[in-house]
C-alpha cells in the first residue's frame, strides 16, 4: 500500500492503515487497545515519520508531533 506515493517502511502496517481507515470516530467510540496498537505500529513507521515532516508538518498545529510521541501515556490515562 501507498501513502502520499510512498510504501511503508514496514509492510505489515498495511493491516494497521486499513483499520484506521475502516473505523468511524464519535461520541460513542470506544479507544481500545487495538486503536492504540495499530496507532503505535504507524507512528513507529518511519515513512509515516517522513510523510508527516514533509506533507503534513505546516498543516496540522505542532503539537501533533508531541502527542503522538506520548501516546502510551495517553492510552494508560484513559483508564483512570
Amino acid at each position: 500500500m501507498e501513502v502520499h506515493g510512498e510504501s511503508f517502511e514496514i509492510s505489515e502496517n498495511v493491516i494497521s492503515s486499513n483499520y484506521l481507515l475502516s473505523i468511524t470516530i464519535n461520541e460513542y467510540f470506544e479507544f481500545t487497545d487495538e486503536y492504540f496498537d495499530h496507532i503505535i505500529a504507524l507512528w513507529k513507521d518511519k515513512k509515516i515519520q517522513e510523510i508527516f515532516k514533509t506533507y503534513v508538518k505546516g498543516r496540522i498545529t505542532d503539537s501533533m508531533d508531541y502527542f503522538m510521541n506520548k501516546i502510551n501515556l495517553i492510552r494508560q490515562r484513559r483508564r483512570f
